[in-house]
């Protein structure tokens, strides 16, 4: 935790369980007093919101909060070259791995629901897969995360969470 709190570019993350180390992101800033932190990081700005006053990524500054559900085929066509990519639901996967980290998250893990108070142009995420290749309508579909390991479907702003249900 030490090591992560002393490099400039990582914050200790203590909303999640168990708390994890992350790419620095403005709410490290967050607290009132912060305000001339925040202004200082050439990443983030200040927004003086008379509600919810709050330090943002300067692109997402004036953003709404948004949850957004992504629901991705897994039928057999996508287990067709994509591209370049020799695997269509892979190349998707990877992408959006990708995007995810760079996402300025709510820290909110999916246990949280529609009770998020998290405000400032941050977001939540979840995956939901439909069709599978080869499916025979007798089989069960379970997920293949562990409990407590991914979103199980629900929104998450918890970057942990989102890749156990990309993995």
């Amino acid at each position: 935790q030490q090591a992560c709190e002393n490099d400039d570019k990582c914050m200790w993350q203590t909303n999640a369980n168990p708390a994890y180390c992350a790419v620095k992101t403005c709410e490290k800033y967050n607290n009132p007093k912060d305000e001339c932190k925040c202004n200082e990081d050439p990443n983030c700005v200040w927004v003086s919101d008379a509600t919810n006053p709050h330090c943002a990524i300067p692109s997402m500054a004036q953003c709404p909060d948004l949850d957004v559900a992504f629901v991705i085929d897994g039928s057999g066509s996508m287990w067709r070259s994509f591209g370049r990519h020799a695997h269509g639901f892979t190349a998707l996967l990877e992408m959006l791995r990708d995007w995810v980290k760079t996402l300025p998250l709510t820290g909110e893990d999916h246990t949280v629901r529609a009770a998020s108070t998290v405000t400032g142009g941050t977001f939540r995420i979840t995956f939901i897969q439909f069709s599978k290749a080869n499916a025979r309508p007798d089989e069960d579909h379970p997920t293949n995360c562990a409990v407590g390991q991914c979103t199980d479907g629900l929104l998450s702003g918890n970057l942990q969470e989102l890749m156990g249900d990309i993995d």
